[in-house]
């Protein structure tokens, strides 16, 4: 279970709230990113600095096991929301 910081919960349900307003669907990535680097993961040995160029893993577990065979990467999986303020990191490998 993920418990997000009171402050993440919060802005989150205000965006939820700004999406329901615009009657805009909530729209997540999930995506690998490089802790070092900070770079995103875009396919075969590729990484690129913008988020919505990366490759959408689309499931957390598929970012895992991917994490998991990478053996070596130090890289963390990021659910995107279309804005780096929403964020949410989730520890991966180090």
């Amino acid at each position: 279970m993920i418990v997000l910081p009171a402050k993440k919960q919060k802005d989150l349900r205000q965006q939820a709230s700004l999406f329901q307003a615009f009657r805009m669907p909530l729209q997540m990535k999930v995506l690998v990113q490089d802790c070092q680097t900070e770079l995103y993961f875009s396919g075969s040995d590729s990484w690129t600095s913008d988020p919505e160029e990366a490759i959408d893993f689309g499931h957390v577990p598929r970012a895992a096991e991917f994490l998991l065979e990478s053996r070596g990467l130090q890289a963390d999986i990021i659910l995107h929301f279309g804005h780096p303020a929403y964020d949410l990191r989730l520890k991966g490998t180090r």
